[in-house]
């Protein structure tokens, strides 16, 4: 038992650990990138973006980890409301950030900032920004429903077997 946890306190610090550190790089960074070079110095920017990735990792792989009753194979206990606050606003939130970080570096949903900048007409902007918006919700709803189900699905495959008293 202390083997389990000692393995979740160091679960915590990690998780904890890559978080707050990867916060910090991305705050500094930004804010170095604003300050000294008006927002222009594209490597500042990419690695802020990826310590907000970093940042979110953990929570995101909790995402997976909780349903799967890894967790608690650890020996971490979660009360009933904390899980609550975790399912309905943490995770969708990690999902949110990740997406917003994902799409930072990659570029992958419609921008239709651009279009405003280079006159497009009122329309195809807000045809393209409930493009987007639709676009990003429908991932954040996907992303969600299949890490929780791929943690149940983990949970129900590898889950502790039950002996048949025949």
């Amino acid at each position: 038992m202390k083997t389990k946890k000692n393995f979740a306190e160091l679960l915590g610090l990690t998780a904890f650990s890559v978080s707050g550190i990867s916060m910090v790089v991305a705050i500094v960074l930004s804010v170095i990138n604003l300050l000294f070079y008006k927002g222009t110095n594209q490597p500042l920017d990419s690695i802020s973006v990826i310590g907000c990735l970093a940042f979110m990792m953990p929570f995101f792989m909790f995402q997976f980890l909780m349903p799967a009753g890894l967790l608690d194979r650890f020996g971490t206990e979660i009360p009933f409301w904390g899980k609550l606050t975790f399912y309905l606003v943490v995770f969708p939130f990690a999902n949110i950030w990740m997406l917003a970080a994902a799409d930072a570096a990659f570029h992958f949903l419609p921008n239709f900032h651009e279009a405003m900048a280079q006159g497009a007409s009122r329309l195809i902007v807000q045809a393209m920004r409930e493009q987007a918006t639709s676009q990003a919700w429908a991932i954040i709803g996907i992303t969600y429903v299949s890490m929780i189900s791929a943690g149940l699905l983990f949970r129900g495959i590898f889950g502790k077997k039950k002996a048949k008293i025949a």
